[in-house]
């Protein structure tokens, strides 16, 4: 999920790149979950959250010329949906998402635990109140797999947190990023 603090198109970032902004939310005909439907966007909107798929090939970084940044604070903004809310924040946030759900990098709507955080420049989802059952994100009208994010009862290889940096102590619930995959420590 990305969240900036000025305006740019999807290009700026470089061919591969898809971005997706929030368009609704509805129940599963069951009645057991619920969807939330983005749609592929061209822009970026200064303060707004979105799903960005990266290619594999992307740089670490990125500069971005020319650009206006006219914020102050911390806070960005959000898109509310039929009771849900797809926050963006401008700072880290290391603690109170638990029971909030983040998005993977397959796209999956993944629960957040005790001590979930979120990098600056993203976001995060908000379930209605006393939601119950799984969020499906589907992906211009397509279920994307909810499945994807792996289970690991114990690290597998080195584990690093979102931000980059290496992770000895693991955490029950945590996502990580193990031997190049994205995974949540059981």
């Amino acid at each position: 999920m990305i969240a900036l603090p000025f305006n740019c198109d999807v290009t700026a970032f470089g061919e591969g790149f898809k971005a997706y902004k929030f368009n609704g939310y509805e129940d599963f005909q069951t009645g057991e979950g619920k969807y939330l439907d983005f749609v592929e966007t061209t822009t970026i909107g200064r303060g707004d959250p979105y799903i960005l798929f990266v290619p594999a090939e992307a740089p670490a970084e990125y500069l971005f010329r020319d650009v206006t940044i006219d914020f102050y604070g911390t806070e960005a903004g959000f898109e509310e949906k039929g009771g849900v809310r797809f926050m963006a924040t401008y700072a880290a946030i290391g603690e109170g998402l638990k029971d909030n759900y983040l998005v993977d990098a397959d796209g999956a709507a993944i629960k957040a635990g005790d001590d979930a955080s979120v990098p600056g420049y993203s976001g995060y989802l908000v379930p209605p109140t006393n939601f119950e059952g799984e969020l499906i994100i589907r992906i211009d009208g397509t279920a994307t797999a909810i499945s994807t994010a792996r289970l690991f009862k114990q690290a597998e290889g080195k584990a690093y947190n979102f931000n980059g940096q290496r992770v000895e102590n693991l955490k029950k619930g945590q996502l990580y990023i193990i031997d190049g995959k994205k995974v949540i420590v059981k």
